[in-house]
Protein backbone atom coordinates (compact mmCIF):
# COMPACT_ATOMS: atom_id res chain seq x y z
CA UNK A 1 0.00 0.00 0.00
CA UNK A 2 0.91 3.36 -0.12
CA UNK A 3 0.97 6.56 1.91
CA UNK A 4 0.86 9.73 0.50
CA UNK A 5 2.72 12.55 2.20
CA UNK A 6 2.18 16.25 2.16
CA UNK A 7 4.31 17.07 -0.92
CA UNK A 8 2.64 14.32 -2.74
CA UNK A 9 5.45 11.86 -2.43
CA UNK A 10 4.30 8.29 -1.84
CA UNK A 11 5.92 5.80 0.57
CA UNK A 12 5.52 2.04 -0.02
CA UNK A 13 4.32 0.28 3.41
CA UNK A 14 3.24 -3.64 4.27
CA UNK A 15 0.28 -3.62 6.50
CA UNK A 16 -0.68 -6.73 8.67
CA UNK A 17 -3.93 -6.80 10.70
CA UNK A 18 -4.99 -8.97 13.43
CA UNK A 19 -8.05 -10.90 13.65
CA UNK A 20 -9.99 -7.92 15.81
CA UNK A 21 -10.23 -4.69 14.84
CA UNK A 22 -9.73 -1.77 15.41
CA UNK A 23 -6.54 -2.24 16.80
CA UNK A 24 -3.63 -0.42 18.27
CA UNK A 25 -0.67 0.35 14.79
CA UNK A 26 3.19 -0.20 15.10
CA UNK A 27 5.39 0.80 12.96
CA UNK A 28 8.96 -0.58 12.01
CA UNK A 29 10.49 2.55 9.34
CA UNK A 30 13.81 1.21 7.45
CA UNK A 31 15.92 2.31 4.75
CA UNK A 32 16.04 -1.71 3.59
CA UNK A 33 14.25 -2.67 1.42
CA UNK A 34 11.12 -4.06 2.50
CA UNK A 35 9.95 -6.32 -0.43
CA UNK A 36 13.40 -8.08 -1.28
CA UNK A 37 16.90 -7.62 1.11
CA UNK A 38 14.62 -7.85 4.31
CA UNK A 39 11.42 -9.77 3.43
CA UNK A 40 12.31 -12.52 5.77
CA UNK A 41 11.40 -9.88 8.32
CA UNK A 42 7.54 -10.44 7.68
CA UNK A 43 7.77 -13.32 10.29
CA UNK A 44 7.83 -11.00 12.63
CA UNK A 45 5.86 -8.72 11.99
CA UNK A 46 2.83 -11.38 11.80
CA UNK A 47 4.13 -12.98 15.08
CA UNK A 48 3.22 -9.20 16.68
CA UNK A 49 0.12 -8.92 15.13
CA UNK A 50 -0.95 -12.84 15.62
CA UNK A 51 0.30 -12.97 19.57
CA UNK A 52 -0.03 -9.25 20.04
CA UNK A 53 -2.94 -8.27 18.40
CA UNK A 54 -1.40 -5.58 16.85
CA UNK A 55 -1.72 -3.89 13.95
CA UNK A 56 2.32 -3.72 12.26
CA UNK A 57 2.99 -1.46 9.32
CA UNK A 58 6.91 -1.79 7.99
CA UNK A 59 7.64 1.41 5.59
CA UNK A 60 10.14 1.65 3.28
CA UNK A 61 11.83 5.18 4.27
CA UNK A 62 11.77 7.67 1.67
CA UNK A 63 14.20 6.97 -1.79
CA UNK A 64 14.62 3.53 -0.69
CA UNK A 65 13.38 0.28 -1.36
CA UNK A 66 9.87 1.05 -3.61
CA UNK A 67 9.22 4.52 -1.88
CA UNK A 68 9.09 7.66 -4.11
CA UNK A 69 11.46 10.79 -3.69
CA UNK A 70 15.15 11.31 -2.57
CA UNK A 71 17.02 9.93 0.54
CA UNK A 72 18.71 12.80 1.89
CA UNK A 73 20.94 11.76 4.78
CA UNK A 74 21.25 9.33 7.03
CA UNK A 75 18.69 10.25 9.75
CA UNK A 76 17.43 13.44 8.24
CA UNK A 77 14.57 15.96 9.26
CA UNK A 78 13.01 14.88 6.26
CA UNK A 79 12.93 11.44 7.66
CA UNK A 80 10.92 12.29 11.14
CA UNK A 81 8.51 14.51 8.90
CA UNK A 82 7.64 12.02 6.73
CA UNK A 83 6.67 9.29 9.91
CA UNK A 84 5.11 12.03 11.85
CA UNK A 85 2.64 12.16 8.71
CA UNK A 86 2.51 8.51 8.63
CA UNK A 87 1.28 8.03 12.00
CA UNK A 88 -0.90 10.43 11.66
CA UNK A 89 -2.40 8.58 8.55
CA UNK A 90 -2.51 5.37 10.52
CA UNK A 91 -3.69 6.66 13.37
CA UNK A 92 -7.05 7.98 11.23
CA UNK A 93 -7.51 4.60 9.45
CA UNK A 94 -10.79 2.55 10.80
CA UNK A 95 -9.18 0.09 11.67
CA UNK A 96 -7.22 1.57 14.00
CA UNK A 97 -7.54 3.13 17.69
CA UNK A 98 -6.00 5.99 17.21
CA UNK A 99 -2.65 4.72 19.33
CA UNK A 100 0.32 4.05 17.37
CA UNK A 101 4.13 2.71 18.74
CA UNK A 102 7.13 2.54 17.01
CA UNK A 103 10.15 -0.02 17.46
CA UNK A 104 13.01 -1.04 15.78
CA UNK A 105 16.61 -2.30 16.19
CA UNK A 106 19.53 -0.27 15.18
CA UNK A 107 18.07 2.21 12.35
CA UNK A 108 13.90 1.72 13.61
CA UNK A 109 15.32 2.36 17.08
CA UNK A 110 17.04 5.35 16.65
CA UNK A 111 14.17 7.16 13.78
CA UNK A 112 11.56 5.74 17.02
CA UNK A 113 13.51 8.02 19.67
CA UNK A 114 13.59 11.17 16.89
CA UNK A 115 10.52 10.72 15.89
CA UNK A 116 9.31 10.47 19.98
CA UNK A 117 10.85 14.02 19.93
CA UNK A 118 8.93 15.71 17.73
CA UNK A 119 5.88 14.58 20.01
CA UNK A 120 3.35 13.47 17.07
CA UNK A 121 0.20 13.22 19.05
CA UNK A 122 -1.02 9.40 18.07
CA UNK A 123 2.35 8.28 19.02
CA UNK A 124 2.00 6.80 22.72
CA UNK A 125 4.89 4.48 22.78
CA UNK A 126 8.58 3.86 21.72
CA UNK A 127 10.75 0.80 22.21
CA UNK A 128 14.00 1.66 20.45
CA UNK A 129 16.50 -1.54 20.55
CA UNK A 130 20.42 -1.13 20.20
CA UNK A 131 19.69 2.53 19.65
CA UNK A 132 20.33 6.06 21.46
CA UNK A 133 19.66 9.54 21.53
CA UNK A 134 23.29 10.40 21.21
CA UNK A 135 25.28 9.08 18.27
CA UNK A 136 28.27 11.51 19.10
CA UNK A 137 29.38 9.12 21.90
CA UNK A 138 26.99 5.97 21.19
CA UNK A 139 26.37 5.18 18.06
CA UNK A 140 27.93 2.19 15.95
CA UNK A 141 29.39 4.37 13.34
CA UNK A 142 31.22 6.76 15.90
CA UNK A 143 32.38 5.04 19.55
CA UNK A 144 33.04 8.43 21.07
CA UNK A 145 33.62 10.54 18.01
CA UNK A 146 36.16 8.60 16.60
CA UNK A 147 34.67 7.21 13.41
CA UNK A 148 35.19 3.31 12.70
CA UNK A 149 37.64 2.45 9.99
CA UNK A 150 35.42 -0.37 8.77
CA UNK A 151 32.71 2.18 8.11
CA UNK A 152 34.80 3.54 5.46
CA UNK A 153 34.40 0.10 3.75
CA UNK A 154 31.59 -1.72 4.91
CA UNK A 155 28.68 -0.40 5.62
CA UNK A 156 28.98 2.74 2.92
CA UNK A 157 29.29 0.20 -0.23
CA UNK A 158 26.34 -1.73 1.15
CA UNK A 159 24.20 1.27 1.69
CA UNK A 160 24.95 2.89 -2.23
CA UNK A 161 24.27 -0.71 -3.59
CA UNK A 162 21.38 -0.57 -1.89
CA UNK A 163 20.37 2.67 -3.56
CA UNK A 164 20.99 2.22 -7.01
CA UNK A 165 18.84 -0.62 -6.80
CA UNK A 166 15.48 0.05 -8.70
CA UNK A 167 11.96 0.04 -6.66
CA UNK A 168 10.48 -3.59 -6.89
CA UNK A 169 8.14 -3.32 -10.16
CA UNK A 170 5.04 -5.62 -8.87
CA UNK A 171 5.05 -3.00 -5.97
CA UNK A 172 5.70 0.07 -7.40
CA UNK A 173 4.08 -0.70 -10.72
CA UNK A 174 4.34 1.14 -13.89
CA UNK A 175 6.92 3.93 -14.26
CA UNK A 176 9.16 1.97 -12.09
CA UNK A 177 12.04 2.66 -14.54
CA UNK A 178 10.75 6.13 -14.43
CA UNK A 179 11.75 6.39 -11.00
CA UNK A 180 14.64 4.42 -11.65
CA UNK A 181 15.72 7.32 -13.08
CA UNK A 182 15.97 9.51 -9.54
CA UNK A 183 18.49 7.80 -8.48
CA UNK A 184 20.87 10.22 -10.32
CA UNK A 185 19.53 12.81 -7.71
CA UNK A 186 20.40 10.74 -5.00
CA UNK A 187 24.15 12.15 -4.59
CA UNK A 188 23.38 13.50 -1.42
CA UNK A 189 23.19 9.97 -0.27
CA UNK A 190 26.24 9.04 -2.54
CA UNK A 191 28.35 12.13 -0.43
CA UNK A 192 27.32 10.87 2.58
CA UNK A 193 28.23 7.22 2.19
CA UNK A 194 31.20 7.66 0.04
CA UNK A 195 33.23 11.17 0.54
CA UNK A 196 35.24 12.29 3.34
CA UNK A 197 33.57 15.07 4.89
CA UNK A 198 30.51 14.54 3.10
CA UNK A 199 28.13 12.91 5.43
CA UNK A 200 26.82 11.52 8.53
CA UNK A 201 28.85 8.21 8.69
CA UNK A 202 32.35 9.10 7.17
CA UNK A 203 32.48 12.58 8.65
CA UNK A 204 32.14 13.60 12.65
CA UNK A 205 31.80 17.18 11.78
CA UNK A 206 28.52 18.92 14.00
CA UNK A 207 26.20 19.68 11.18
CA UNK A 208 26.09 15.98 10.12
CA UNK A 209 26.26 13.42 13.14
CA UNK A 210 23.52 16.08 14.53
CA UNK A 211 21.05 14.90 12.68
CA UNK A 212 18.56 13.05 15.33
CA UNK A 213 21.06 13.80 18.60
CA UNK A 214 18.84 15.11 20.94
CA UNK A 215 20.42 14.98 24.33
CA UNK A 216 19.08 15.55 27.30
CA UNK A 217 14.55 16.51 26.59
CA UNK A 218 12.20 15.69 29.38
CA UNK A 219 9.92 14.23 26.83
CA UNK A 220 12.06 11.18 26.19
CA UNK A 221 12.45 10.07 29.42
CA UNK A 222 8.42 10.14 29.89
CA UNK A 223 7.86 8.66 26.34
CA UNK A 224 10.56 5.70 26.78
CA UNK A 225 9.25 4.81 30.27
CA UNK A 226 6.16 3.93 27.99
CA UNK A 227 5.93 -0.01 26.65
CA UNK A 228 4.29 -1.54 24.01
CA UNK A 229 1.23 -2.67 26.08
CA UNK A 230 0.27 1.12 26.80
CA UNK A 231 -0.62 1.03 23.51
CA UNK A 232 -3.87 -0.94 24.15
CA UNK A 233 -5.59 1.16 27.13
Amino acid sequence: MWIAMEDGTRLAARLFLPDELPAPAIVDALPYRMDDLTASYAREYERLCEEGGFAVCRIDLRGTGSSEGIALDEYHPQEQADLCEAISWLASQEWCTGRVGMYGTSWGGFNSIQVAMERPPALHAIVPIYASDDRYTDDVHYMGGVVKQLDQVDYPSYMVALNALPPVPGVYGEGWREHLGEFRHNQAVLGVFTTPGGGTVVNAGVTDWAYGLRGEDPILEQVTRNVVGTLSV
